[in-house]
């Protein structure tokens, strides 16, 4: 079995980040980069979810369209705010080294084996009891893929 190393030489992993962000902190600029870049998204969302809900309440007339209308551009918005969040994320792993890349796209791919396994027991769940699965239950992954990464940066 082989000796544990100094104190001096192990890795330092920012726990914190890993485990609140899913990155690798923001010391680095690439790091500081995604950050603001995911909070201008969530900012985005908020502002947009807020003003849709205005122009649906007090702009629109009454009836079933304004309903349609604000869950409509809700869910655009969604969609536009997690796509750009996907396309920080692709841009973050292009500025990372190269362990850190392998670590982040390893928790990636983890992330996803354990989405698909857990879909596949809530849809057969789902079909003996009559409940549908929401598509709501992904966000649940994002804590997954900074538990997987946290369990990959121990290796190293």
């Amino acid at each position: 079995m082989p000796e544990p190393l100094p104190p001096s030489l192990e890795a330092k992993w920012p726990l914190g980040s890993i485990l609140i962000w899913g990155t690798f902190g923001k010391n680095s600029a690439e790091g500081r980069c995604f950050h603001r870049r995911c909070l201008g998204a969530f900012l985005f969302l908020g502002v947009g979810w807020l003003a849709s809900f205005l122009i649906a309440r007090f702009l629109l007339p009454a009836g079933s369209w304004r309903n349609f209308d604000f869950v409509a551009m809700y869910y655009l918005l969604v969609g536009v705010a997690f796509s750009f969040i996907a396309w920080a994320f692709w841009k973050y792993l292009g500025e990372l080294d190269e362990l850190a890349r392998r670590l982040q796209l390893e928790a990636v791919a983890l992330t996803y084996l354990t989405g698909f396994c857990a879909f596949g027991f809530l849809a057969a769940f789902g079909y003996l009891t009559g409940w549908t699965v929401n598509p709501v239950w992904f966000i649940v992954l994002e804590p997954i893929r900074a538990f997987w990464l946290r369990y990959l940066v121990r290796r190293y």
